[in-house]
This record gives structure tokens, sequence and C-alpha cells, in this order.
């Protein structure tokens, strides 16, 4: 798929209430009984075989994609950031300019994993992750 659409690429994730939740059944109030496997599948309780959703956060997603080696974790970054912003027509031209307010995310990698530690947008805290 990334070599067909090559820098049309977006990542993108429809991460239900119970990412990053630990594994376990868990009641939801659309599908009912859950289950989240230590793999982190979310499927139907009673059906195995029927996904309930996904469970897998986004930033997790780019680093997953990055560690595939099937892209380097830059464009992995853009396919879930510049690039769905673009193709909603929300992306500001790429550019620096002196004085500009900073566009940021701060990333931590931890556990085989990346955390959010915060987001500036427009030189503003937007988002801060809890330690």
């Amino acid at each position: 798929m990334l070599r067909a659409k090559s820098s049309k690429a977006l990542l993108v994730s429809d991460a239900v209430y119970l990412s990053g939740m630990p594994p376990g059944e868990y009641e939801t109030h659309i599908g009912g009984n859950v289950v989240l496997t230590p793999e982190g599948r979310l499927h139907l309780a009673r059906k195995p075989e029927l996904l309930a959703g996904s469970a897998m956060m986004l930033a997790d997603a780019v680093w997953r994609l990055a560690q595939s080696g099937q892209c380097a974790f830059p464009e992995a970054w853009d396919m879930a950031s510049i690039r769905p912003a673009e193709a909603m027509g929300q992306a500001e031209p790429y550019g620096l300019k002196r004085g500009a307010q900073a566009d940021f995310v701060l990333l931590e990698k931890r556990k085989g994993c990346l955390r959010i530690v915060e987001t500036v947008k427009g030189g503003r805290s937007v988002y801060q992750g809890d330690c």
C-alpha cells in the first residue's frame, strides 16, 4: 500500500475509549462485552472472530510503522500529522518564518513505544501528558 500510494498515504486511527486500558473483558455502550487481548486486539467476547474497534493509539501506530522498516520515522509521522491535515485542507504551508509561533509535539520513547509528552500549537501548550 505504501508503494502504491507513496506521498499520498495517510495513517489514521479510529481508536475507541478502551485504548490504553489493560487487557481484559469490558462492557461497552455499543458492542456489549468485548475482550482486549495482551496483543492489543479488541474483539467481541462471544464472537472472537469479530473485531470491536481499534485499541491502538495513533502515536503507537506511527512507532510500529517506523519500526517495521517500511518507512523512516519522519515519513510515518508526516503520514499521521501533516498529510491528513493537508487532505482536509487544514495544513498551512511549510516553511520556517522568523518570529513565528511554534507548532510541535514533544515525544518520549518509553518501553518500546512513544509517549506524547506535550503538544504546542501556535506557541501555546495545548496538551501535556501525565507522567
